[in-house]
Protein backbone atom coordinates (compact mmCIF):
# COMPACT_ATOMS: atom_id res chain seq x y z
CA UNK A 1 0.00 0.00 0.00
CA UNK A 2 1.26 3.32 -0.48
CA UNK A 3 2.56 4.70 2.59
CA UNK A 4 2.63 8.19 1.96
CA UNK A 5 0.73 9.12 5.32
CA UNK A 6 3.59 7.33 7.30
CA UNK A 7 7.03 8.07 7.92
CA UNK A 8 9.56 6.74 10.56
CA UNK A 9 10.29 9.35 13.46
CA UNK A 10 14.00 8.18 13.44
CA UNK A 11 14.71 9.35 9.88
CA UNK A 12 13.19 12.87 10.76
CA UNK A 13 15.44 15.99 11.60
CA UNK A 14 16.17 17.17 15.17
CA UNK A 15 14.38 20.49 13.91
CA UNK A 16 11.57 18.60 13.40
CA UNK A 17 11.53 16.75 16.23
CA UNK A 18 12.65 20.02 18.68
CA UNK A 19 9.21 21.09 16.64
CA UNK A 20 6.93 18.85 17.41
CA UNK A 21 8.15 18.40 21.07
CA UNK A 22 7.61 21.95 21.84
CA UNK A 23 4.47 22.01 20.49
CA UNK A 24 3.37 19.27 23.39
CA UNK A 25 5.04 20.39 25.70
CA UNK A 26 3.32 23.91 24.86
CA UNK A 27 -0.19 22.22 25.70
CA UNK A 28 0.93 20.32 28.85
CA UNK A 29 1.97 23.98 30.00
CA UNK A 30 -2.11 25.12 28.64
CA UNK A 31 -3.40 22.83 31.09
CA UNK A 32 -1.08 23.12 34.11
CA UNK A 33 -1.97 26.65 33.71
CA UNK A 34 -5.77 26.09 33.81
CA UNK A 35 -5.42 23.17 37.00
CA UNK A 36 -3.61 25.96 38.95
CA UNK A 37 -5.42 29.14 38.25
CA UNK A 38 -2.26 30.80 36.60
CA UNK A 39 -4.98 31.26 33.48
CA UNK A 40 -8.19 33.32 33.90
CA UNK A 41 -11.24 31.66 34.62
CA UNK A 42 -13.65 31.76 31.49
CA UNK A 43 -16.91 30.60 30.50
CA UNK A 44 -15.45 28.23 28.13
CA UNK A 45 -13.18 26.64 30.49
CA UNK A 46 -14.34 22.66 30.55
CA UNK A 47 -14.08 24.00 26.17
CA UNK A 48 -10.37 24.50 26.53
CA UNK A 49 -9.67 21.91 28.87
CA UNK A 50 -10.86 19.12 26.51
CA UNK A 51 -9.37 21.04 23.48
CA UNK A 52 -5.66 20.63 25.51
CA UNK A 53 -6.34 17.02 26.48
CA UNK A 54 -7.08 16.23 23.10
CA UNK A 55 -4.20 18.19 21.54
CA UNK A 56 -1.67 16.05 23.80
CA UNK A 57 -3.13 13.29 22.90
CA UNK A 58 -2.84 13.99 19.14
CA UNK A 59 0.68 15.09 19.26
CA UNK A 60 1.94 12.98 21.20
CA UNK A 61 0.11 9.90 19.92
CA UNK A 62 1.39 10.41 16.52
CA UNK A 63 4.71 11.31 17.03
CA UNK A 64 4.56 7.81 19.04
CA UNK A 65 2.32 5.99 16.15
CA UNK A 66 4.10 7.82 12.90
CA UNK A 67 1.34 9.92 11.81
CA UNK A 68 3.59 13.26 11.98
CA UNK A 69 1.87 14.40 8.86
CA UNK A 70 -1.17 14.84 10.50
CA UNK A 71 -0.04 16.11 13.09
CA UNK A 72 2.08 18.51 11.30
CA UNK A 73 -1.04 19.84 9.37
CA UNK A 74 -3.34 20.04 12.47
CA UNK A 75 -0.81 22.22 14.36
CA UNK A 76 -0.74 24.48 10.92
CA UNK A 77 -4.19 25.17 11.25
CA UNK A 78 -4.51 25.68 14.30
CA UNK A 79 -1.35 27.51 15.32
CA UNK A 80 -1.49 29.94 12.49
CA UNK A 81 -4.90 31.23 13.32
CA UNK A 82 -3.61 31.17 17.16
CA UNK A 83 -1.24 33.75 15.98
CA UNK A 84 -3.62 36.38 14.82
CA UNK A 85 -6.02 35.64 17.99
CA UNK A 86 -2.95 36.46 20.54
CA UNK A 87 -2.37 39.67 18.76
CA UNK A 88 -6.18 40.57 18.54
CA UNK A 89 -6.32 39.41 22.76
CA UNK A 90 -2.99 42.32 23.22
CA UNK A 91 -4.88 44.83 20.56
CA UNK A 92 -8.23 44.52 23.29
CA UNK A 93 -5.96 44.22 26.45
CA UNK A 94 -4.13 47.39 26.01
CA UNK A 95 -6.86 49.10 24.31
CA UNK A 96 -5.61 50.02 20.91
CA UNK A 97 -7.34 52.40 18.50
CA UNK A 98 -11.07 51.16 18.00
CA UNK A 99 -10.10 51.10 13.86
CA UNK A 100 -7.34 49.02 14.19
CA UNK A 101 -8.68 46.96 16.59
CA UNK A 102 -12.10 45.96 13.96
CA UNK A 103 -9.49 45.59 11.44
CA UNK A 104 -7.78 42.85 13.08
CA UNK A 105 -10.97 41.27 14.17
CA UNK A 106 -11.42 41.18 10.55
CA UNK A 107 -8.53 39.77 9.52
CA UNK A 108 -8.67 37.48 12.26
CA UNK A 109 -12.16 35.91 11.39
CA UNK A 110 -11.03 35.59 7.49
CA UNK A 111 -7.64 33.47 9.03
CA UNK A 112 -10.06 31.50 11.27
CA UNK A 113 -12.65 30.47 9.19
CA UNK A 114 -10.35 29.67 6.43
CA UNK A 115 -7.99 27.57 8.42
CA UNK A 116 -10.16 26.15 10.63
CA UNK A 117 -13.62 25.39 9.27
CA UNK A 118 -12.42 25.46 5.76
CA UNK A 119 -8.98 23.79 5.25
CA UNK A 120 -9.51 21.92 8.57
CA UNK A 121 -11.93 19.84 7.55
CA UNK A 122 -12.27 19.64 3.96
CA UNK A 123 -8.61 19.17 3.48
CA UNK A 124 -7.00 17.87 6.31
CA UNK A 125 -10.02 15.58 7.64
CA UNK A 126 -11.18 14.31 4.48
CA UNK A 127 -7.89 13.80 3.60
CA UNK A 128 -7.18 11.40 6.71
CA UNK A 129 -10.20 9.54 6.24
CA UNK A 130 -10.41 9.32 2.14
CA UNK A 131 -6.49 9.07 1.70
CA UNK A 132 -5.35 7.39 4.27
CA UNK A 133 -8.23 5.69 5.31
CA UNK A 134 -7.52 3.00 2.60
CA UNK A 135 -4.47 1.82 4.18
CA UNK A 136 -6.11 0.18 6.77
CA UNK A 137 -4.14 -3.02 5.78
CA UNK A 138 -0.65 -1.58 6.57
CA UNK A 139 0.84 -3.45 9.60
CA UNK A 140 0.34 -2.61 13.35
CA UNK A 141 1.69 -0.11 15.22
CA UNK A 142 2.71 -1.18 18.60
CA UNK A 143 0.29 -4.14 18.40
CA UNK A 144 -2.51 -1.83 17.43
CA UNK A 145 -4.12 -2.37 14.26
CA UNK A 146 -3.61 0.63 11.77
CA UNK A 147 -7.38 1.44 11.38
CA UNK A 148 -7.96 1.51 15.01
CA UNK A 149 -5.02 3.86 15.40
CA UNK A 150 -6.29 6.26 12.11
CA UNK A 151 -9.82 5.86 13.41
CA UNK A 152 -9.31 6.85 16.75
CA UNK A 153 -7.33 9.86 15.50
CA UNK A 154 -10.32 10.58 13.45
CA UNK A 155 -12.67 10.39 16.61
CA UNK A 156 -10.32 13.30 17.88
CA UNK A 157 -10.09 15.56 14.74
CA UNK A 158 -13.90 15.70 14.67
CA UNK A 159 -13.85 16.38 18.48
CA UNK A 160 -11.47 19.86 17.12
CA UNK A 161 -14.07 20.19 14.69
CA UNK A 162 -16.29 20.58 16.41
CA UNK A 163 -14.70 22.84 19.07
CA UNK A 164 -13.56 24.66 16.43
CA UNK A 165 -17.20 25.62 14.99
CA UNK A 166 -18.27 26.60 18.80
CA UNK A 167 -15.53 28.98 18.72
CA UNK A 168 -16.41 30.43 15.29
CA UNK A 169 -19.79 31.53 16.72
CA UNK A 170 -18.27 32.94 19.48
CA UNK A 171 -15.89 34.84 17.04
CA UNK A 172 -19.07 35.64 14.93
CA UNK A 173 -21.06 36.65 17.24
CA UNK A 174 -18.74 39.50 18.73
CA UNK A 175 -19.08 40.81 15.22
CA UNK A 176 -22.76 40.33 15.04
CA UNK A 177 -23.03 42.68 18.43
CA UNK A 178 -20.85 45.30 16.97
CA UNK A 179 -23.03 45.79 13.87
CA UNK A 180 -26.39 45.20 15.57
CA UNK A 181 -26.06 46.52 19.00
CA UNK A 182 -22.77 49.19 17.96
CA UNK A 183 -21.32 47.38 21.16
CA UNK A 184 -17.59 47.09 21.74
CA UNK A 185 -15.81 44.01 20.46
CA UNK A 186 -15.45 42.02 23.98
CA UNK A 187 -13.82 38.69 25.06
CA UNK A 188 -16.95 37.80 26.93
CA UNK A 189 -15.59 34.77 28.11
CA UNK A 190 -13.49 36.26 30.25
CA UNK A 191 -14.74 37.01 33.96
CA UNK A 192 -13.21 40.69 33.48
CA UNK A 193 -14.60 42.25 30.45
CA UNK A 194 -11.85 43.68 28.68
CA UNK A 195 -12.91 46.49 26.02
CA UNK A 196 -11.67 45.53 22.31
CA UNK A 197 -13.02 48.60 20.15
Amino acid sequence: PDNSWIFNIETESPLFKTFYLFELSYYIVGVGALVFGMEEKRSDVKILYVHHFATIFLIGASYIMGFEKIGVLVLFCHDFSDLFLEIGKLLIYWDINEFITTIWYLLLLVIWICTRTIYFPFWVIWSCWFQAGPLSNYPTIHNVPWSINLNTFLIVLFGLLIMNIYWTFALLSLGYRKITKGDNLEDHRESKIKKIA
